[in-house]
């Protein structure tokens, strides 16, 4: 499993895609003057992974073929977005179902190695309910809310129905 990341920063006025790979026990960085798929092929670590890629929803990691992981910190600054700025309970319960989903893992991880089905399918029985709970509060945007902030989590939330089986793995 390796996590990957990116952000943007200007380097002699132009701005530059900087990169990293991690590992438990390592990690790479790279800089780059572009972002994108072609740069994540020029720094060479994503063409040849055999495991599992964890990372953002920046489509450029999907154009890889290997097993996908979305990152759930990248999730939980997401949420808390939603939450700070919209107050939507359905994004305060994702929170709260995300963590304890972590907690759960943490606790059960050293005990046995797969948690039992039956926990899993309470946590994808939690995640649909969450989900749901989103759409029946915000069927249409309303008249009173910051068009703005409506649209940035309707995206979030059918991201997050589209990739069901990814988004609960890291």
């Amino acid at each position: 499993m390796v996590h990957f990341d990116e952000t943007g920063a200007r380097v002699a006025g132009l701005l530059n895609g900087f990169h990293s790979a991690s590992t438990d026990l390592l990690t790479w960085y790279a800089q780059h003057t572009k972002r994108g798929t072609d740069t994540m092929d020029d720094i060479g670590i994503m063409p040849h992974l055999k495991g599992t890629a964890v990372h953002d929803h920046l489509r450029s990691y999907f154009q890889h073929r290997v097993n996908h992981a979305l990152c759930n910190a990248h999730h939980l600054r997401e949420l808390a977005f939603i939450v700070e700025r919209d107050h939507q309970a359905w994004a305060t319960g994702m929170i709260e179902w995300l963590i304890g989903i972590k907690r759960t893992v943490d606790q059960t991880r050293w005990v046995q190695a797969p948690l039992a089905p039956g926990c899993l399918a309470a946590f994808e029985a939690g995640y649909d309910a969450l989900l749901e709970q989103r759409f029946r509060e915000n069927p249409t945007m309303p008249a009173t809310t910051n068009t703005k902030s409506w649209r940035s989590c309707m995206p979030f939330a059918c991201r997050l129905t589209t990739i069901k089986p990814n988004a609960t793995c890291a």
